[in-house]
């Protein structure tokens, strides 16, 4: 396993599962969550708690939800298919899930907005 940043060592070489998954939780509470709260709060200044929650804007819990999502299934990858490709630097890597999955929402709201202004030429122009 080699390229692989120093801080996701303990969790990829863990071979007990509990372990694992307690390392698995402090990689996310400790240097994923920081780093998906920025992404989320500089983007669309969206607020979430360090656990990921917000009562009062659900769509930032949800979006907060899917990048967790994706670096745990990343993680679980590379845990069982030591061979892939590693994650060189954790912290890029997470801002770059994070950005992506944000620009894929812009994009398809984006084209939602388009397609509903296509179909309804009249009220798009209305003021």
């Amino acid at each position: 396993m080699h390229n692989v940043d120093t801080v996701l060592l303990p969790f990829l070489h863990s071979t007990d599962e509990s372990e694992r998954d307690r390392l698995l939780a402090e990689l996310l509470l400790e240097h994923a969550t920081p780093i998906i709260r920025m992404t989320l709060k500089h983007r669309l200044n969206f607020y979430v708690s360090r656990l990921g929650t917000n009562p009062d804007n659900p769509d930032a819990e949800d979006l907060y939800s899917k990048v967790i999502e994706e670096i745990v299934k990343r993680l679980r990858e590379l845990q069982s298919e030591p061979d892939r490709k590693g994650i060189k630097h954790f912290d890029q890597y997470v801002q770059r899930i994070a950005v992506n999955i944000l620009s894929q929402l812009s994009a398809i709201e984006g084209s939602t907005a388009l397609s509903f202004e296509e179909q309804s030429p009249l009220l798009a122009r209305q003021p």
